[in-house]
């Protein structure tokens, strides 16, 4: 499929290379991909889905920046060959940014730093569509890329520190600040630079959840340069706007033209606006763009039905930020003056029927515009599958016709919509745009949902929210709460199936990944029958010395056992960490002995994963296991200062 991108052929031969130690995950270079070894190998018999599919993501993007348009359908034929010799069927990918920059970046390169955003954003962007190829069932380019980039890096970029993703560049030490944690994921601990020491107290506060997370079930803190994550997210806006065909056709004459050379952003621009009037399309790309790369943060437009003969809503927009305090202290962080064009795809729909989608461009403070005709209980909804990087906000009534239409028939709006309402609706409400109880209202109807993708995102939320009432008076009953919604599809979904002779009973991947997403939450929100399940696959390992823990739920049971069980188990779970060489298995382990609410065994933990030895274990493991930072910060902010600080210098030894 990537072929069509580029006509030109580059040489056939492409090398991967495993090495034990590399500053990053892996590096593109002509003819020769170098990879962290453990980003390379793996042992299918242990490894998660999760792990699996890291893995895939890191090799598709190493071979996307080697061959991208290219990307022949021999090249890719041979990973899926690769792919399926192991065995893989995973989740949640390591970004391939960087096999795309064969093409943008070697073939391509940007004239000047500031521009660097634009080959790891298409790099990135390209990674999910090169995987799609090779794996159509993982759906990574129309789903897992929401939860995965845009909801993640749209929390990133609410925030009062971010800033615009093109900086300029002027002296040696400004690059830092184009690679920072506003632009492109590596997972690789040897990047490991906290951005908490430079954040506001009400940036931290808002992070502290998504932080906690990403390391609890994931192993990883991602040192994340924004703005290829932007990046990525805005060139998927203007393929969706363009349409795809155009879009190819124009990014290859931008390629051909500047082959072997330089370009800047507006070469860019101007080849997809020259395209795009040649088929009497009059939009100024760059006039689009400018807004969106120049200017700190995104959009949220709000829609309100204003009950009109006609048919017509009120679309506002302003800028999105999370910290309320700053709106009202800060004002020129919260800059009224931004304004963005916005391309809008707007449906309407009913109880059993939504229409097509309209295309609206929005480029004002408030404008009024036509949708058709509105009766009764007839909704709107924003942003169709998400292709735009903006939230949409409605008014209230319009946010109960939603919440309805979720409760009666949720498959009338799509998947992706679906995960797109839930992410919306949840930020909305911390940022001060909705009361709590629309969120809330939101996930009463989960026990409906079947598809992976509405989970994930409201998993995500409501993590974020966990840890935010952790300690608080109404901690337990949001748990309650929560545990009501999940435990209809908990107890339908069950556990992993074993076979009588020990293997595990193969599954599609998006059944594994719902069911895994369920268990996940009912263990963490206080299923009874969860822990004793985890606590019994514990049992069972200690007593047997077997392992008959399936793979993709490792980590919860891991976890689960050591928060709920003794000393011994958590002695039990170090001595393996130590005795086991698969690097996944090195992984979660490390990150099992941080879920403990033992205050001495947490220290233990703190105190062992900084020596010398243990620093050497972490970097076979390739992972930062700060979570357990995050419990014990929680009263010792001091404490989480040191032991960052005392981990980035030991990076840096």
């Amino acid at each position: 499929m990537l072929k069509s991108y580029l006509s030109h052929s580059l040489a056939a031969d492409i090398d991967l290379l495993a090495v034990p130690k590399h500053p990053y995950a892996a590096m593109e270079n002509w003819g020769l991909s170098v990879f962290v070894e453990h980003k390379l190998l793996l042992d299918p018999h242990v490894s998660s889905f999760s792990y699996q599919m890291e893995l895939t993501m890191v090799v598709v993007h190493e071979i996307c920046h080697q061959r991208f348009v290219l990307l022949s359908n021999q090249v890719l034929h041979s990973a899926a060959h690769l792919f399926n010799g192991l065995r893989l069927s995973g989740k949640s990918p390591t970004r391939c940014a960087w096999p795309s920059s064969r093409w943008f970046g070697d073939l391509v390169t940007p004239v000047w730093w500031e521009d660097v955003w634009l080959k790891e954003g298409f790099a990135h962007y390209f990674e999910y569509i090169g995987t799609d190829f090779l794996f159509p069932k993982w759906n990574m380019e129309k789903q897992r890329f929401l939860t995965d980039v845009l909801h993640e890096v749209m929390l990133l970029d609410g925030l009062a520190t971010s800033h615009p993703i093109s900086q300029q560049v002027f002296q040696a030490t400004d690059i830092d600040r184009v690679f920072d944690w506003i632009a492109y994921k590596k997972r690789s601990t040897q990047e490991f630079q906290p951005p908490i020491f430079s954040m506001t107290v009400s940036d931290w506060l808002i992070l502290k959840p998504l932080l906690w997370f990403s390391l609890r079930f994931s192993g990883v803190i991602n040192s994340v340069s924004q703005a290829a994550e932007i990046g990525a997210a805005l060139i998927r806006m203007l393929a969706n706007v363009m349409g795809q065909s155009l879009f190819q056709r124009a990014l290859n004459d931008y390629l051909m033209t500047h082959m072997y050379g330089n370009a800047a952003r507006d070469d860019l621009w101007n080849k997809l606006s020259e395209v795009m009037q040649q088929e009497g399309k009059d939009i100024n790309i760059t006039q689009v763009m400018e807004r969106w790369t120049l200017q700190m943060g995104y959009p949220v437009l709000t829609i309100s039905k204003e009950h009109s003969l006609d048919g017509s809503v009120s679309i506002s927009q302003e800028h999105f930020l999370y910290d309320t305090d700053t709106k009202i202290h800060n004002p020129q962080l919260f800059n009224k003056s931004f304004q963005w064009q916005i391309p809008l795809t707007l449906a309407v729909g009913n109880s059993s029927h939504i229409s097509a989608e309209t295309l609206i461009w929005i480029s004002n403070k408030t404008e009024k515009h036509r949708v058709g005709h509105m009766v009764g209980e007839t909704w709107l909804l924003g942003n169709i599958n998400q292709t735009g990087y903006f939230r949409v906000n409605y008014d209230l009534h319009n946010w109960r016709l939603l919440i309805q239409q979720l409760k009666t028939n949720p498959t009338i709006i799509s998947v992706g919509n679906r995960a797109g309402l839930i992410d919306d609706v949840f930020n909305l409400a911390r940022a001060g745009y909705l009361p709590q109880s629309i969120p809330l209202q939101m996930i009463s109807y989960l026990s409906q949902e079947m598809e992976f993708l509405p989970w994930h995102a409201a998993s995500r939320a409501l993590y974020q929210l966990d840890k935010l009432l952790d300690r608080t008076d109404d901690h337990s009953l949001f748990s309650n709460y929560v545990l009501r919604q999940v435990e209809a599809r908990y107890h339908r979904l069950g556990w992993p199936a074993i076979s009588p002779d020990g293997s595990f009973t193969p599954s599609a991947y998006q059944a594994k990944e719902l069911q895994r997403e369920v268990i996940m939450l009912a263990c963490s929100f206080g299923n009874k029958h969860c822990h004793r399940q985890a606590v019994s696959l514990i049992s069972d390992w200690i007593s047997s010395n077997k392992n008959r823990i399936p793979p993709n739920i490792r980590d919860i049971v891991y976890c689960t056992g050591v928060s709920l069980m003794d000393e011994d188990v958590w002695e039990f779970i170090w001595m393996k960490f130590h005795s086991t060489t698969a690097v996944s298995e090195k992984k979660i382990l490390l990150e099992a002995l941080t879920c403990s609410d033992n205050i001495f065994l947490l220290n233990r933990s703190a105190d062992s994963l900084t020596s010398l030895t243990a620093m050497k274990e972490r970097n076979r493991a390739t992972m930062t296991p700060l979570n357990k930072l995050i419990p014990v910060g929680i009263f010792n902010m001091g404490l989480l200062r040191g032991m960052c600080h005392a981990l980035k210098e030991e990076e840096d030894k």
